[in-house]
């Protein structure tokens, strides 16, 4: 269709001209209007992009979701992901952001930032104040990564256990 195209075209001269709110309606109106298009999932990720700059972070969460479920196979479906996660934690929404780090790290194993995002998903359980979710979740990473090239944040991990189980009172662990 030629009609995506042009309102692609448009959003992004808007986004060009730092006109986010602009560019971010017209490629919600690809998303919604032409779902099935080629540029369907880049329009749904925009629309991320550009309400955070914006400052609508649940609308970036929401959308960068709706590419991650609706899109398994796009390009940017990786990147939308640790976007969301990094949006849902700045929200102080700490459960779902961990739960996302996690599923980056689950979903993108072979990515070169997949143990940091999963050492990261323990982190935000300790945020929380959730340091039984927090061991569990380093328990994870030791037991994924233990033998990877992430030596430090192995160490690192078994520490950060040592001293959540100390928070609770469990010397023993």
């Amino acid at each position: 269709a030629f009609a995506d195209k042009a309102l692609y075209n448009a959003a992004s001269c808007f986004e060009s001209a730092r006109r986010f709110e602009s560019a971010l309606r017209l490629y919600e109106r690809i998303a919604i209007e032409y779902p099935r298009a080629d540029l369907a999932d880049e329009a749904l990720f925009r629309v991320g992009y550009n309400a955070e700059n914006t400052y609508d972070f649940d609308k970036a969460v929401d959308r960068y979701l709706a590419l991650v479920e609706s899109y398994p196979g796009s390009k940017h479906r990786k990147d939308a992901l640790y976007n969301a996660a990094r949006s849902l934690e700045n929200l102080q929404v700490y459960d779902r952001a961990a739960s996302a780090f996690a599923r980056y790290a689950t979903l993108y194993p072979d990515a070169e930032d997949a143990a940091r995002t999963q050492f990261h998903a323990a982190l935000v359980y300790e945020k929380m104040g959730d340091r039984r979710r927090e061991i569990q979740a380093l328990q994870e990473f030791v037991k994924r990564f233990s033998r990877s090239k992430e030596h430090e944040l192995v160490v690192q991990a078994h520490l950060e256990i040592a001293l959540a189980h100390k928070a609770l009172g469990d010397e023993k662990g």
